[in-house]
């Protein structure tokens, strides 16, 4: 019996949806890629491919181990998005003579690895040629050398519904990103309602100009963005300052990481950031957890924060335990629980 499936195809029995989701097909296909650009197939991918597991063909993870042949790079890359995408040179279409767009893969995770802009681009490429068939939800380049060209293809395949699967990107551990990188990722992502989950620490952000970005991203009235990672950057109080004002205008964040960003508590522009930070976060309709931890913000820091507890639907905020045990005790234990929060205590 014949079914009827997107864009009016017809397929017998449904064959072309089982080799979308063949795990041995992708990996032929990306042999064949792999050949095609000269490059040596990934052994991790093989490995992935391969594996006897639940996630086989659904998670491909990628990372160079001793023994391995080569590192991923651009041109496997490319080789890797020309098989999911189905676009490779001499890759077989689907029976109605388009590319066969492999529809498995849901997670995809690459780690220290030369994959650098050009890769980056290629993958990118991968988010927005996918359409609606593409179901990749998670993509991780951590230390991948990707920079503000590559941030830069990523934001542009993330706008404006160009890209609707993806909703996990960390950018993890890639110092050449920078604040000109951010901006342009941000560029893109500003105009994203899909994306839950932006992880970019340790990416060399800093002062008012690494602020500025991160405020467009959050300023969206239409983004889903519910955790922000910006762990081990510098933003500092400029920073900061900054953030306030694009969060002021957001009402989806749920989780922000701001953990070890050089914020001081005994420069007076950063005391007042924090300041600003807890009467905004005093206010907001649905943050519930903040995390401070290796930022020396002191006791004249801790202080200012104070304010935030007006918020009841709060209910993490990390610091390090370094100021006075009353000002911790207020900040960290005795928060202020909401009403709701009391009554379900009672309950039990």
């Amino acid at each position: 019996m014949e079914k009827k499936l997107n864009k009016g195809r017809m397929v017998g029995g449904c064959r072309d949806l089982a080799l979308n989701e063949d795990p041995s097909r992708l990996l032929a296909a990306f042999s064949k890629q792999c050949h095609h650009f000269g490059v040596t197939p990934t052994d991790s991918i093989v490995r992935s491919l391969m594996t006897d597991n639940v996630n086989v063909g659904k998670q491909i993870i990628v990372c160079y181990c001793e023994g391995d042949e080569a590192h991923f790079g651009p041109g496997a890359s490319r080789a890797l998005v020309g098989a999911v995408t189905g676009i490779g040179v001499g890759l077989p279409p689907s029976e109605s003579g388009e590319p066969m767009i492999y529809s498995a893969l849901t997670d995809l995770r690459i780690w220290n690895s030369n994959v650098g802009d050009e890769g980056t681009a290629a993958l990118a490429d991968m988010l927005r040629f996918g359409g609606k068939s593409l179901r990749l939800s998670m993509l991780e380049l951590m230390h991948c050398r990707v920079g503000p060209v590559g941030a830069l293809a990523l934001g542009k395949s993330l706008s404006c519904a160009m890209n609707t699967s993806l909703t996990i990107l960390r950018l993890d551990h890639n110092s050449s990103i920078k604040n000109e990188g951010m901006s342009a990722l941000c560029l893109g992502l500003r105009t994203n309602s899909t994306l839950k989950d932006l992880s970019v620490q340790y990416c060399n952000l800093n002062g008012k100009e690494g602020g500025d970005a991160v405020s467009e991203l959050l300023s969206f009235k239409r983004s889903a963005l519910a955790t922000l990672n910006l762990a081990g950057n510098q933003l500092g109080g400029k920073g900061l300052s900054r953030i306030c004002d694009g969060l002021s205008k957001n009402t989806c964040l749920l989780d922000l990481n701001l953990a070890s960003n050089g914020i001081i508590g005994s420069i007076p522009q950063d005391v007042d950031a924090l300041k600003k930070f807890a009467l905004l976060l005093a206010i907001h309709p649905t943050v519930v957890s903040i995390d401070l931890m290796h930022n020396n913000i002191g006791n004249e820091g801790g202080r200012g924060l104070l304010s935030y507890r007006e918020n009841g639907r709060i209910e993490v905020m990390k610091v390090d335990p370094k100021l006075d045990a009353s000002i911790y005790d207020t900040l960290v234990r005795n928060r202020k629980v909401g009403k709701d929060k009391k009554i379900a205590r009672k309950k039990k």
